[in-house]
């Protein structure tokens, strides 16, 4: 049973999920990869393959 706007606000993820009926998939790709200002972060990440999550490093 769907739940109401009280239960969504109160709703832990867990909850959420378990009430899920339907899947979603959003694939999104790129033309290319490491351009311009890009370039740095993106081979650091194929070094190391941990992403730079913080924008502020960029």
């Amino acid at each position: 049973m769907p739940l109401n706007v009280q239960q969504l606000k109160t709703a832990t993820f867990a909850e959420l999920l378990a009430d899920t009926h339907h899947t979603a998939v959003h694939l999104e790709m790129r033309d290319a990869y490491a351009v311009g200002d890009e370039k740095d972060d993106y081979a650091a990440f194929l070094r190391s393959g941990v992403p730079n999550l913080d924008p502020a490093r960029s």
